[in-house]
């Protein structure tokens, strides 16, 4: 019986995960559009500075132009809470930059993290360098 419960679990996973990458794609697509701001819960992203960011990142760098790739996606579990991050790397007008977009998943699956860091950097998220710009 531990084994169904096990792939029911499993299932259920994949699927949510499988969701939050259609909305991780689908918040970049707003991004360049200058509508990404609703899909940002404000107790983890203050109005003014997600405001401030995505007038950035769509006029300064010229988001709607981007040029780059999905990397990875990485599972974080534990007892108490569950979490995907995707990691994306793009050449922008005002630099390159690596995006990881990180969801709760759960009984809804909320936009939890959005990370922007040089694609210079290393980061440990990224299992598979082959794949990076």
């Amino acid at each position: 019986m531990s084994v169904c419960v096990a792939l029911v679990t499993g299932c259920n996973n994949r699927n949510q995960v499988s969701q939050a990458r259609l909305r991780a794609d689908k918040l970049l697509n707003d991004i360049s559009l200058g509508k990404a701001y609703y899909a940002f819960p404000e107790k983890y992203f203050p109005t003014n500075q997600t405001h401030a960011l995505m007038d950035e990142l769509k006029v300064k760098c010229d988001f709607v132009n981007r040029k780059g790739v999905f990397i990875y996606e990485y599972l974080q579990e534990n007892y108490y809470n569950k979490k995907v991050s995707f990691v994306f790397e793009y050449f922008l007008k005002c630099d390159s930059i690596r995006f990881i977009i990180t969801y709760k998943l759960g009984k809804e699956i909320e936009l939890f993290e959005f990370n922007l860091e040089p694609i210079e950097k290393e980061n440990p998220m990224i299992t598979k360098p082959e794949k990076r710009l």
